[in-house]
């Protein structure tokens, strides 16, 4: 009879170790899910990396400047990747616009001084295939507020549907 019950008890313990056991690596795993849940909306979250139509986009930092006239302005840099089957440019493949204050910004007047190769590389012809870094300048409304960049296809902006955007804001500081 003890042995019946020593085998009973053991059976009864065993059995309560193993569901303890299963109940801790089931939470385990919905902590790993919640971990990783929030991983992919922090990437989600962040559209400064892109694909825009045909074009991979990466809204990269900005630099403060002055244009031609003495005007405040920023250089924003971006690294644009052709993913389309023929050559393109920046300038004629996808649309970066600024804003500040909910306004758009106009564009700067770069052509001495500030100006440099990377900021003509907007207008160079690149090959499927190929990344190139260029630079957009705006001019700035003021130096407290922050400015957003967003790029969109020029096909969007001349009225076909969204094919994707980058976008990323900058706190603007000196």
């Amino acid at each position: 009879m003890k042995k019946i019950l020593i085998t009973f008890l053991m059976m009864i313990m065993a059995f309560a170790c193993t569901a303890c056991g299963d109940s801790s690596s089931e939470d385990a795993s919905v902590g790993e899910q919640q971990a990783n849940t929030q991983e992919t909306e922090a990437e989600q979250a962040d559209t400064s990396k892109a694909t825009v139509g045909d074009y991979e986009v990466v809204i990269k930092d900005y630099e403060l400047i002055q244009d031609d006239e003495g005007k405040d302005a920023v250089f924003v840099t971006f690294d644009f990747t052709n993913n389309s089957e023929e050559n393109a440019n920046f300038d004629s493949a996808v649309y970066a616009e600024g804003f500040q204050n909910g306004v758009e910004l106009e564009f700067a007047t770069i052509y001495n001084g500030e100006r440099d190769d990377i900021y003509d590389n907007k207008y160079k012809d690149i090959q499927p295939g190929t990344t190139i870094e260029v630079k957009e300048a705006y001019l700035t409304q003021d130096r407290e507020n922050p400015i957003s960049v967003k790029v969109v296809t020029m096909n969007e902006i001349l009225g076909g549907e969204s094919e994707g955007f980058a976008e990323k804001e900058f706190a603007i500081s000196e």
